[in-house]
């Protein structure tokens, strides 16, 4: 069919309107879907100085921030819900960023497909509904938030624990399990071995791979909660640093614990709202690692990363792992 030229311009001017609505859309309270499960871009508002609270309002999805050492100062929305209002995102946790210019949030999609063995590409980019890790940078220019998954970096037959931490306002640090993609779910506790990663941002770029794995990471042992003291100013580390974990090994522990069970010696009934059955696993036990001859340079541990283009597609994005690192040293362990 043969289209006349004033109905190629309606129709560019028709798609020209469109797409102006669309990106507005965030103008106007919402969330502008750039690539699906990945990337979104939302209105909020900055992270006030003031604020040194951080969290999730369960009523409506929204982040918000307050000042938890003087309760006049009004709480203030960050992100609004519409990650979970538009695109069923529900944010469970977050975290903000020593720089104030970033959040580490854990999302979920309950509506996302379960891991089917036959056709574990159906839910692969919202990792079968389970949780996921994202990293939320505020854009000054535009006065909005651009979400990234970061579970295509890491894997996405993965669970993060949703807990993060900040080593300097441009390095976050997490914990998070990772299988191959033709691994079904988990059989036992000692295949429940999730490690630490770190996801490293500068202007337009990202990279996330495990965390200085030849020194800190272990693939016979469950690395739980993390925590750092982060450098508040500088996009670096520096001597002294330490990086607190909690972690348990199925491998060369002595002491024991009871998991899903209401009683210490295992007798009780099991844990409300915990599927499978009670088990004997190694007691949590605290690491703490400190930074030695560093001084003030870029964080060991490091990881390679390639520039996401300006359109937000993945084209060009590559996961990486790290080498050999140096630096970290155990300080202190002993019972969680």
């Amino acid at each position: 069919m043969k289209i006349k030229t004033t109905k190629r311009l309606i129709t560019l001017i028709f798609l020209v309107a469109a797409a102006a609505l669309f990106d507005l859309s965030a103008a106007a309270g919402g969330c502008t879907q750039i690539v699906p499960d990945f990337r979104y871009r939302c209105t909020g508002n900055p992270i006030d100085t003031n604020y040194n609270v951080v969290y999730v309002d369960t009523r409506d999805n929204s982040v918000k921030g307050a000042n938890a050492g003087d309760p006049n100062f009004p709480a203030g929305v960050i992100l609004s819900g519409s990650m979970a209002s538009d695109y069923q995102w529900g944010t469970q946790v977050a975290s903000a960023s020593p720089g104030l210019n970033a959040l580490l949030t854990a999302r979920a999609k309950p509506n996302c497909p379960a891991y089917d063995p036959k056709n574990p590409e159906n839910g692969k980019t919202c990792s079968y509904g389970r949780t996921t890790l994202w990293l939320d940078t505020w854009e000054p220019t535009t006065g909005t938030w651009l979400h990234t998954n970061l579970n295509y970096f890491y894997g996405y037959n993965s669970e993060a624990h949703g807990w993060s931490t900040w080593l300097h306002p441009s390095r976050g640090l997490f914990n998070v399990l990772v299988k191959p993609i033709e691994v079904p779910a988990l059989t036992n506790q000692t295949e429940n071995n999730p490690q630490i990663y770190s996801v490293d941002f500068t202007s337009g770029s990202i990279a996330v791979a495990e965390f200085a794995p030849n020194q800190l990471n272990d693939p016979n042992c469950l690395t739980g909660r993390v925590a750092a003291m982060p450098n508040l100013k500088q996009n670096s580390c520096f001597d002294g640093q330490r990086i607190s974990f909690v972690r348990r090994c199925y491998q060369g522990e002595s002491v024991n614990a009871w998991w899903n069970n209401t009683r210490y010696d295992g007798t009780g009934g099991m844990c409300p709202g915990i599927p499978g059955g009670s088990a004997l696993v190694p007691v949590l036990r605290t690491h703490v690692v400190e930074l030695f001859g560093q001084g003030n340079r870029p964080c060991p541990g490091a990881a390679r990363g390639s520039n996401l283009p300006a359109d937000g597609s993945r084209s060009g994005v590559g996961r990486y792992a790290v080498g050999n690192q140096s630096g970290w040293q155990l300080y202190r362990r002993g019972h969680e």
